[in-house]
Protein backbone atom coordinates (compact mmCIF):
# COMPACT_ATOMS: atom_id res chain seq x y z
CA UNK A 1 0.00 0.00 0.00
CA UNK A 2 1.33 3.42 -0.92
CA UNK A 3 -0.31 6.57 0.39
CA UNK A 4 0.49 10.18 -0.33
CA UNK A 5 -0.84 13.24 1.48
CA UNK A 6 -0.75 16.59 -0.24
CA UNK A 7 -1.96 20.05 0.66
CA UNK A 8 -1.94 23.35 -1.18
CA UNK A 9 -1.84 26.32 1.21
CA UNK A 10 -2.30 29.82 -0.18
CA UNK A 11 -1.22 33.19 1.13
CA UNK A 12 1.85 35.26 1.68
CA UNK A 13 4.90 33.04 2.19
CA UNK A 14 6.00 34.32 5.64
CA UNK A 15 2.53 34.02 7.20
CA UNK A 16 3.14 30.43 8.29
CA UNK A 17 -0.35 29.15 7.47
CA UNK A 18 -0.32 27.11 10.71
CA UNK A 19 -3.97 26.08 10.31
CA UNK A 20 -2.99 23.71 7.53
CA UNK A 21 -1.14 21.48 9.99
CA UNK A 22 -4.52 20.24 11.24
CA UNK A 23 -5.06 18.55 7.88
CA UNK A 24 -1.66 16.91 8.15
CA UNK A 25 -2.33 15.69 11.70
CA UNK A 26 -5.61 14.10 10.59
CA UNK A 27 -3.81 12.38 7.72
CA UNK A 28 -1.12 11.08 10.11
CA UNK A 29 -3.81 9.80 12.49
CA UNK A 30 -5.58 8.02 9.63
CA UNK A 31 -2.40 6.37 8.34
CA UNK A 32 -1.30 5.04 11.74
CA UNK A 33 -4.84 4.03 12.73
CA UNK A 34 -5.10 1.98 9.53
CA UNK A 35 -1.76 0.36 10.33
CA UNK A 36 -2.80 -0.45 13.92
CA UNK A 37 -5.88 -2.41 12.84
CA UNK A 38 -4.15 -4.27 10.00
CA UNK A 39 -3.26 -7.84 10.84
CA UNK A 40 -0.51 -9.98 9.34
CA UNK A 41 0.91 -7.00 7.46
CA UNK A 42 4.11 -5.05 8.04
CA UNK A 43 4.38 -1.39 7.16
CA UNK A 44 7.26 0.99 6.59
CA UNK A 45 6.31 4.68 6.71
CA UNK A 46 8.50 7.50 5.40
CA UNK A 47 7.80 11.23 5.65
CA UNK A 48 8.97 13.93 3.25
CA UNK A 49 8.07 17.61 3.18
CA UNK A 50 8.67 19.78 0.16
CA UNK A 51 7.86 23.25 -1.02
CA UNK A 52 7.01 24.23 -4.57
CA UNK A 53 7.26 27.99 -4.93
CA UNK A 54 7.81 29.97 -8.14
CA UNK A 55 8.36 26.66 -9.97
CA UNK A 56 11.27 25.77 -7.68
CA UNK A 57 11.21 22.65 -5.49
CA UNK A 58 12.94 22.54 -2.10
CA UNK A 59 13.25 19.81 0.54
CA UNK A 60 12.02 21.33 3.82
CA UNK A 61 13.59 18.58 5.96
CA UNK A 62 17.02 18.66 4.31
CA UNK A 63 20.11 20.08 5.99
CA UNK A 64 20.37 22.64 3.19
CA UNK A 65 16.85 23.79 2.35
CA UNK A 66 18.19 26.24 -0.24
CA UNK A 67 19.17 23.43 -2.62
CA UNK A 68 16.79 23.27 -5.57
CA UNK A 69 15.47 19.84 -6.53
CA UNK A 70 14.28 18.56 -9.90
CA UNK A 71 11.08 16.82 -10.91
CA UNK A 72 11.85 13.60 -12.80
CA UNK A 73 9.85 10.84 -14.44
CA UNK A 74 10.66 7.13 -14.23
CA UNK A 75 9.09 4.84 -16.86
CA UNK A 76 7.86 2.34 -14.24
CA UNK A 77 7.50 4.35 -11.02
CA UNK A 78 6.13 7.60 -12.46
CA UNK A 79 6.88 11.17 -11.40
CA UNK A 80 9.18 11.82 -8.43
CA UNK A 81 11.41 14.53 -6.94
CA UNK A 82 15.08 13.62 -7.36
CA UNK A 83 17.05 14.04 -4.13
CA UNK A 84 14.02 14.46 -1.84
CA UNK A 85 14.87 13.14 1.63
CA UNK A 86 12.71 10.42 3.15
CA UNK A 87 12.61 10.02 6.93
CA UNK A 88 11.41 6.82 8.59
CA UNK A 89 8.59 7.51 11.07
CA UNK A 90 6.95 5.06 13.43
CA UNK A 91 4.25 7.16 15.07
CA UNK A 92 1.94 10.13 14.70
CA UNK A 93 4.12 11.98 17.21
CA UNK A 94 7.23 11.66 15.03
CA UNK A 95 5.30 13.09 12.08
CA UNK A 96 4.00 15.95 14.21
CA UNK A 97 7.52 16.85 15.37
CA UNK A 98 8.57 17.15 11.72
CA UNK A 99 5.67 19.50 11.00
CA UNK A 100 6.42 21.60 14.09
CA UNK A 101 10.04 21.98 12.99
CA UNK A 102 8.75 23.51 9.77
CA UNK A 103 7.12 26.29 11.79
CA UNK A 104 10.55 27.65 12.74
CA UNK A 105 13.02 29.39 10.43
CA UNK A 106 14.90 26.92 8.26
CA UNK A 107 18.21 27.78 9.94
CA UNK A 108 17.04 25.80 13.00
CA UNK A 109 16.59 22.53 11.06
Amino acid sequence: MRSTCCQKPHGAKPTGKIGNTLLEYRAFDHIFETISVSQNTKFLVHASFLEIYNEEIRDLLAHDVKTKLDLKEHPDKGVYVAGLSMHKVTSVQECQVSVLLLSFPCSFL
